[in-house]
């Protein structure tokens, strides 16, 4: 382990002091890492994001994955180059949906860190014009070091918990850290 990375691995155990019981995750191959919170599970990898759910695993319906009083959240380089591409990706997808698009500064010091994110939220219907059924997706989006990365958080409009899920979605997206 680099000198460097080290480092970076304290400055993160140091702001997850505040999130007690939080978890570490790092993925090696594309060089970041997040931490998530107690009682959220992590998905087996399908792909460069990692995935955590806030459900059991018995109550996911594969092609739909989010129960309606779950959430998933997923953290990992983007599908696009930058974040303004994927972001333009996501507001094409909303289409005229699109609730907000906005950026945050997060003030954090450390240079693997995101020093703003570009956060994006919007529904999706899965059902039909007749009968609706809506996923709210927030996305948090940033670049360091030359490299677009983001956090989607994912549950059902009208879900009880949507504001505490928000904030664990946004804390998720301070903790992320990305490598050189």
């Amino acid at each position: 382990m680099t000198r460097c990375f080290q480092i970076a691995v304290l400055l993160v155990a140091t702001i997850a002091g505040a999130k007690s019981g939080w978890k570490a995750f790092h993925s090696e191959q594309y060089r970041y890492s997040t931490f998530y919170p107690p009682g959220w599970q992590p998905l087996t990898p399908r792909s460069q994001a990692f995935t955590a759910i806030n459900f059991p695993q018995s109550e996911r319906v594969e092609g739909i994955v989010v129960p309606p009083s779950g959430a998933m959240i997923e953290a990992g380089p983007t599908g696009e180059p930058t974040v303004d591409k994927e972001i333009k990706a996501d507001l094409e997808n909303a289409g005229t949906d699109a609730t907000v698009d906005q950026t945050l500064l997060t003030k954090l010091p450390y240079p693997d860190a995101c020093k703003s994110l570009r956060q994006v939220e919007y529904d999706v219907n899965l059902g039909s014009t007749t009968s609706p059924v809506y996923q709210h997706i927030t996305s948090f989006y940033c670049e360091v070091h030359g490299r677009a990365f983001g956090v989607t958080l994912i549950y059902y409009r009208g879900n009880k918990d949507a504001e505490m899920l928000q904030a664990v979605a946004l804390d998720v997206a301070r903790l992320l850290r990305i490598e050189k």
